[in-house]
């Protein structure tokens, strides 16, 4: 018997089922936060292996400290590692040393 395998939902459909979450947490920055976010997952490809809520919550990690995700300013980042064992690819949140220089300066 086999398993059927389960298709791996895009991440523009996953925004759009949790937009009501969006709208809640981040109000006016909602639109600004997905188009940064779907920018970023199409712009590398192991991204979008990566789980859609583990790297929503990396991309809101970078909101909540008001950093710009764009990896071209060098603020934040959202790398993608992959297990050596499972093989499976997960994203982590790393700050650029800018960013590290705009929070001392807020500080």
């Amino acid at each position: 018997m086999e398993t059927p395998v389960l298709q791996k939902q895009s991440l523009a459909n996953f925004l759009n089922k949790s937009d009501k979450f969006l709208e809640q947490n981040l109000g006016a920055k909602k639109s600004e936060f997905v188009s940064n976010l779907l920018a970023l997952s199409d712009s590398n490809k192991e991204l979008l292996q990566c789980d859609n809520t583990e790297l929503m919550k990396c991309a809101l990690n970078a909101t909540a400290l008001n950093l710009p995700l764009n990896k071209n300013l060098g603020y934040a980042y959202v790398i993608a590692y992959k297990d050596w064992k499972t093989q499976e690819v997960h994203p982590q949140f790393q700050m650029g040393y800018k960013g590290f220089i705009q929070l001392a300066i807020r500080s």
